[in-house]
């Protein structure tokens, strides 16, 4: 993830976008219940999968879940090898935003201006994708109700946040993301990026870049 340590504070974790396959591959209908899948994957299960810097993803239900670069408030690049197998779909975003209980608020309603507050620093104009060299579809941004988060032993908000010590949290997200169909059989390069502008509480345009080198096979 933007890997991490929480992005504006430890407070909530922002987070780069993950993106997919269009171009030859052509686009893979819609993504719900994904983001809520997801966001369990990231967040809430066990061994922290956006914290391992080496890891490309997982495969969560027959979709191929990709990580992200984030997690502080600083300019973060990642250059990630990642194996997929054919016939897979993959689950892409650029990323974008969670809050969670107590830390970013103790009512829904507190999450929720954390989390819009947030999203105000990012800058739409930055968020890009390009598949093998070609600019695509970065997907619709998913702002989800606020809604309990079950948590496994070794998830990531507990890793990183050690105030959140019940079995699960209230959380409140906005993420991009795009299912793909599976990529071709062969090696393919995705790039993802944007920026977060956090210069209002001292700090610097964060640019988040990763850098998927893919081998389907």
């Amino acid at each position: 993830m933007r890997r991490f340590v929480g992005a504006a504070a430890v407070a909530a974790l922002a987070l780069g976008f993950i993106a997919a396959a269009t171009g030859t591959s052509g686009a893979a209908g819609g993504v719900a219940p994904l983001p809520r899948e997801y966001i369990q994957w990231a967040f809430g299960d066990a061994g922290a999968p956006l914290l391992d810097p080496d890891l490309c993803g997982e495969v969560v239900n027959g979709v191929f879940f990709m990580t992200v670069a984030g997690g502080a408030p600083t300019s973060i690049t990642r250059r990630i090898e990642c194996e997929i197998p054919i016939g897979v779909p993959l689950l892409a975003t650029t990323g974008g935003f969670i809050a969670w209980a107590p830390t970013d608020g103790r009512t829904d309603r507190q999450l929720s201006r954390t989390l819009f507050d947030a999203l105000e620093n990012l800058r739409i104009n930055s968020v890009h994708l390009r598949l093998d060299g070609q600019e695509i579809s970065h997907g619709a941004l998913r702002v989800s109700d606020p809604y309990d988060l079950p948590l496994e032993p070794g998830n990531l908000i507990q890793t990183v946040d050690p105030s959140v010590v019940v079995d699960s949290t209230r959380v409140m997200y906005g993420w991009y993301f795009r299912r793909l169909q599976p990529l071709p059989p062969g090696d393919h390069v995705l790039i993802a990026t944007d920026k977060f502008d956090f210069t209002a509480d001292g700090g610097e345009v964060a640019r988040y870049r990763t850098v998927f080198t893919i081998h389907v096979s």
